[in-house]
């Protein structure tokens, strides 16, 4: 079967744990780029990352690559109406001048995405639009984190299916949906299959089956456990709402608990894994507070946190009053990265206790 160039879009700083995705879902190793990840695969196999990809923002079907005024559209593809979008509208804008053919700016029947870092190229037919978006994502605050970003932190923190997990502060769920999914191996994008590009690009496909064969991988429980806490109970009820928009809501408890009873609600080392997005330094918060509520939430999670444990969190400010507070209470910082969002930088903080 004819293998075909794919270019898996994601945010940059985490296009390790994308190729590591595209790796699981197809067996193929791809090439990093700065935001996105190169593969050769056959057509099945780019349409699995397009359906099932947690960590993918867009996927892409090369059909040129090179510096913008080498670019070129092969003729077969040139049938009907086409677009040309991009990282940048003017460069898009500039190709589009360039090429034939009959351009619309929506509804084309082959849309056209271009891609570039620094003065390389790639452009290809866009399979997906933006796909980091999430449709469960209906119950929202200011500060809620993307999908891609809450399953990169995931798997920064070493979270697996088996393993029991606990985000103390949940907000509106990201963290434990995307965890659930990829637990229930659930295509992300199962209630959302017709808003993919594929239908209409591969009209030859039968997409019926392909999608019956996929949807037929999901689990019906998983052998783990998924927490989501709040002291907050506007936040519990966003996070169960978000959860059965998403198909989930069965494979997670939620409960609403202040994080200084952590140690009374759970048994000493009984948690795998914590991953969840602290609370922040804000105005509201005293630097003196915020170090105090620091200190004590890792004195409660080192109780109830397992031997091998890991702690994860993604945040913009505070770092280091967390950093602080972890090392006194025996944890050391063991891995750190930034993950831009859009314009914002999260950050992704995992920690491990000490060895003795």
């Amino acid at each position: 079967m004819a293998q075909h160039k794919a270019l898996a879009l994601t945010f940059p700083g985490m296009t390790d744990v994308c190729a590591a995705e595209i790796k699981e879902l197809t067996t193929i190793s791809g090439n990093l780029l700065q935001e996105g990840v190169l593969f050769e695969a056959k057509l099945e196999d780019i349409f699995t990352v397009c359906y099932r990809g947690q960590s993918v923002s867009r996927v892409l079907l090369v059909v040129s690559e090179g510096k913008i005024d080498e670019l070129a559209i092969p003729k077969e593809y040139l049938v009907g109406t086409i677009s040309i979008t991009g990282k940048s509208s003017s460069k898009a804008q500039e190709l589009a001048e360039r090429i034939s053919g009959t351009k619309v700016y929506k509804n084309a029947d082959i849309p056209f995405y271009l891609h570039f870092e620094n003065d390389h190229c790639w452009l290809g037919i866009d399979l997906t639009d933006d796909i980091s978006k999430r449709d469960y994502r209906i119950f929202v605050g200011s500060e809620t984190l993307k999908g891609g970003t809450a399953y990169a932190a995931l798997k920064l923190s070493g979270y697996e299916p088996k393993h029991t997990l606990l985000d103390p502060f949940c907000r509106a769920g990201s963290m434990v949906i995307e965890a659930a999914l990829s637990a229930l191996q659930m295509p992300v994008r199962y209630y959302s299959k017709d808003k993919l590009h594929l239908r209409k690009i591969f009209k030859d496909v039968d997409f019926e089956k392909f999608f019956a064969v996929q949807d037929k991988k999901i689990k019906e429980k998983i052998p783990g456990s998924i927490i989501a806490l709040s002291e907050q109970f506007p936040s519990i009820q966003a996070t169960r709402k978000n959860a059965k928009i998403a198909g989930v809501v069965k494979a997670i408890d939620f409960s609403r608990t202040e994080f200084d009873w952590l140690d009374i609600k759970f048994d000493k080392a009984s948690i795998d894994c914590i991953v969840t997005q602290p609370p922040e330094l804000r105005k509201m918060f005293s630097p003196e507070k915020f170090k105090q509520q620091a200190m004590l939430f890792f004195e409660r999670a080192k109780v109830i946190l397992a031997k091998n444990g890991k702690i994860g969190f993604v945040l913009r400010q505070g770092i280091e009053a967390y950093i602080t507070a972890a090392q006194q209470h025996g944890f050391i910082p063991e891995h750190q990265r930034t993950i831009m969002q859009g314009k914002e930088a999260w950050n992704v903080l995992v920690f491990a206790l000490k060895a003795l």
